[in-house]
């Protein structure tokens, strides 16, 4: 798949999930102008909520698909937050402990986040998500999904493994095969782990 071709993909997968949210805002909207006066918490609390999840989309996805300026870097609980807001819901929960270690280059957040997108779409959305870097760097990192959601995971795992073709890449998913020009740009290399009910998910230095 050409790089122009992917872009495309990749924007109608931006726009597929923005769509949401944006249009709960608008019918928020709407509703309020319909009913004018009285009891609008409902409303409001609408709006509030798909506006928070809209801005919190495009947060993630600033990171996970803009451009990373050479020497830029962003905190581990900044990164931690923003994933947090993105993923979790009542179904999906993100294990990721308080971290004070080095900040990360935003050239590897940029990769993290596109792992956390791959990993939310494995979890059938109902499972957790634990994330571990160590202590002092961002190698090796590891992403282990916990799912019960039965997400029939086979496709995304042979485009995480770079086993099948992109000729008609579906936008659900991009991030599978973008998460692997990713590493590979940044000469590092991606190993899955499949078991029972998990699946882990390693980050590490091409050999």
């Amino acid at each position: 798949m050409s790089t122009e071709d992917l872009t495309a993909v990749l924007t109608s997968r931006i726009c597929h999930d923005l769509v949401s949210p944006i249009g709960a805002i608008v019918n928020g909207v709407d509703l309020i102008r319909e009913i004018g006066g009285g009891d609008i918490e409902a409303e409001l609390g609408m709006i509030n909520q798909s506006s928070a999840r809209a801005s919190a989309l495009l947060q993630f996805y600033r990171v996970a698909f803009g451009a990373a300026s050479s020497g830029s870097e962003i905190a581990r609980n900044a990164l931690r937050d923003q994933s947090r807001a993105l993923i979790e819901t009542p179904r999906i929960v993100l294990d990721w402990p308080e971290d004070h270690g080095p900040h990360i280059a935003r050239a590897h957040a940029r990769l993290l986040f596109q792992v956390i997108l791959c990993a939310r779409a494995l979890t059938g959305m109902r499972g957790i998500i634990a994330i571990r870097l160590p202590v002092d760097g961002f190698l090796p990192l590891s992403l282990t999904v916990h799912s019960s959601g039965g997400a029939d995971c086979e496709e995304m795992l042979e485009h995480l493994c770079g086993t099948a073709g992109t000729a008609d890449l579906s936008p659900r998913l991009v991030e599978f095969v973008l998460v692997r020009q990713t590493a590979q740009e940044l000469g590092l290399t991606i190993n899955v782990q499949r078991g029972d009910a998990t699946i882990r998910i390693d980050v590490e230095a091409s050999t």
